[in-house]
């Protein structure tokens, strides 16, 4: 059992997966769901729970932040669940001890839509940092009122998420400025870009960028 103090999951309760979350004497905590038989766990396999877990947590927070369909979509093609897909593709960025290792690597969309070419984020002021991008008409299934959409992460007292809200910067106004929020003083510093259809049902692969 692990206790949750703060992050994606204070506050949660359900299951996801393999683990359940429950709270207990006013703590929020997650645990494997116990197997038929006792099975004494070897370090490598307690370091794969901690994995799992932050891998659960993540989904968990995508989840509430309204991103699953495109998961959905892209597994139903192989006959999965998008919680699997979702651990197939992120698991190996976590560490044994449940942290994100390398943040560039994780996914958090996926769909069809194709991001436009060159991509790169600016920083604006302390505030604000501006997302730009080129004019490409000719990109696949794509609509020029695809709308970019974004999300922030860090990881100070456990993996923190924030979704900022952007305004209507859609694909034809090739870039989009976008306010960072702060807590305390903590800073979120990797941003995750994608765009997502008018409808809200198809989206493209995030793409990372490391905030200075």
């Amino acid at each position: 059992m692990s206790v949750v103090e703060k992050g994606l999951l204070k506050g949660c309760k359900g299951r996801i997966g393999e683990y359940v979350i429950y709270e207990c004497r006013g703590k929020t905590c997650i645990r494997r769901v116990p197997g038929k038989e006792k099975i004494l766990l070897t370090p490598e396999m307690l370091e794969q729970q901690e994995r799992m877990a932050g891998v659960a947590a993540l989904y968990q927070a995508v989840k509430a932040a309204g991103l699953l369909s495109g998961w959905k979509d892209a597994a139903r093609e192989m006959q999965w669940t998008g919680y699997n897909l979702f651990v197939k593709l992120n698991q190996r960025v976590f560490g044994g001890t449940g942290k994100v290792g390398r943040f560039e690597e994780l996914t958090l969309t996926v769909g069809d839509l194709e991001n436009p070419p060159r991509m790169e984020v600016v920083r604006v002021d302390a505030e604000h940092v501006e997302v730009r991008w080129l004019e490409e008409t000719s990109v696949r299934r794509c609509r020029e009122d695809d709308h970019l959409g974004a999300v922030l992460l860090r990881e100070e007292d456990g993996l923190g998420m924030a979704v900022p809200k952007i305004g209507d910067w859609q694909r034809k106004h090739c870039r989009a400025v976008i306010r960072l929020p702060t807590e305390e003083g903590k800073s979120y510093e990797h941003l995750f870009c994608y765009f997502c259809s008018a409808d809200g049902e198809r989206f493209s692969r995030s793409r990372y960028f490391l905030i200075h």
